[in-house]
């Protein structure tokens, strides 16, 4: 598993300081060799998430399957005609993530996904994403240029936006009000630093410029191109 990931390490282009959202990162031309050695090791560690999470995409392509028949008239519904499913994309939460990425390489109707705080395990080695991918990481992924997932999708992923958000943790994706809020008050949680409304805030500036720049087709995005930013955001595009 090392080898190929220190050679990708050993053509990194780094700049720590860096506030640009332009590559810093050469990325690694994987051989093929390397992604079945790769996509073998993470099965062995980590089956279950494997598993679980191709379970879960099995799950999606059902829904696509069943809303394409409902388009069609093929199942009686009354979204007949009314669906537009050339411009499909999807967002997930968690393992919602992880399995949104996933499906997203393996299935041709997902034009463009956003995972929150959602990593992959090695399953994009193999089956890669060449799709835009944007991912949103917690304080771990403000404080740091690079984290382990991110190896899967700089230079595959097309483009990969990567955004750290400081002070975040992971109870601030889903739910966050109702359920991490609850937990946090009663001690099973430790609340981030960045307020849960802030956080909710950055998510929509993203979400909304990024499916709207690669499903609806509005190339023009400020946030997206750095010319807006929030002061918590660690904003990157490979």
């Amino acid at each position: 598993l090392h080898y190929p990931l220190r050679r990708q390490r050993q053509m990194c282009i780094r700049d720590r300081d860096s506030t640009t959202t332009t590559d810093y990162l050469a990325p690694l031309a994987l051989t093929e060799q390397d992604k079945i050695q790769l996509d073998s090791l993470y099965k062995k560690w980590y089956p279950s998430y494997h598993y679980r999470t191709k379970i879960w995409v099995a799950d999606q392509r059902f829904v696509l399957d069943e809303a394409e028949r409902m388009q069609s008239g093929e199942k009686k519904s009354i979204f007949k005609d009314k669906l537009d499913l050339t411009r499909v994309g999807a967002i997930g939460a968690s393992f919602g993530g992880s399995a949104v990425a996933y499906l997203s390489s393996i299935d041709n109707r997902c034009l463009a996904v956003a995972g929150l705080d959602g990593g992959q395990a090695g399953m994009l080695y193999r089956d890669t994403t060449s799709k835009p991918y944007m991912v949103f990481w917690r304080d771990y992924g403000w404080k740091h240029n690079l984290i382990r997932d991110d190896w899967e999708n700089i230079g595959r992923s097309k483009p990969y936006y990567r955004i750290g958000i400081k002070g975040s943790t992971h109870g601030h994706i889903g739910s966050y009000l109702l359920n991490f809020s609850l937990q946090s008050k009663i001690g099973m949680a430790a609340p981030g630093v960045t307020s849960q409304y802030l956080v909710y805030k950055i998510y929509n500036s993203y979400l909304v410029a990024f499916f709207d720049r690669h499903i609806k087709g509005k190339e023009q995005q400020k946030i997206l191109d750095g010319e807006e930013r929030f002061e918590e955001v660690n904003f990157r595009v490979h």
